[in-house]
């Protein structure tokens, strides 16, 4: 989603290093990158201190990831992922769950959000039944992009 951005102005808040270098490559957007203890294998920063920075903001809208999506809710691999995506989106106006359709009618090890937690999901194909009457009966937008 990043190289695709296209803000005149714009402020990022991420655990990602990834994501945060993608981010230094667009002049508009001032980026915060959190700190904590670096995960090597994920490349985020994690801890009590990337949650309780988080505590310093209140976002219009939260684009989030996923390791998997079902009727129950969002999923994630890591536990620390859960703490960071639910303070994230309890600050967020509006939360955005970015998940290709590998991901779709999947669970992994944590729970993270509920439906009712998260207001639109982008996604690459058709939803299955089941969880698009999932995701309408908890007024979760569902967009598909090709």
């Amino acid at each position: 989603m990043i190289p695709y951005l296209k803000a005149a102005r714009a402020t990022a808040v991420t655990h990602s290093i990834d994501n945060a270098i993608l981010l230094a490559n667009h002049a508009a957007v001032q980026t915060h990158l959190l700190g904590g203890i670096v995960q090597p294998k994920t490349r985020h920063l994690s801890g009590y201190s990337t949650i309780d920075k988080l505590r310093d903001f209140q976002f219009d809208k939260a684009f989030l990831g996923a390791a998997g999506i079902s009727e129950a809710g969002i999923y994630y691999h890591y536990e620390e992922d859960i703490y960071m995506k639910k303070e994230v989106a309890s600050r967020s106006r509006q939360t955005i769950v970015l998940a290709d359709h590998t991901k779709l009618g999947h669970t992994h090890y944590y729970r993270g959000l509920s439906l009712t937690d998260i207001d639109m999901l982008i996604t690459n194909q058709p939803l299955s039944p089941e969880l698009d009457h999932a995701m309408k009966a908890n007024h979760v937008q569902v967009l598909i992009i090709s």
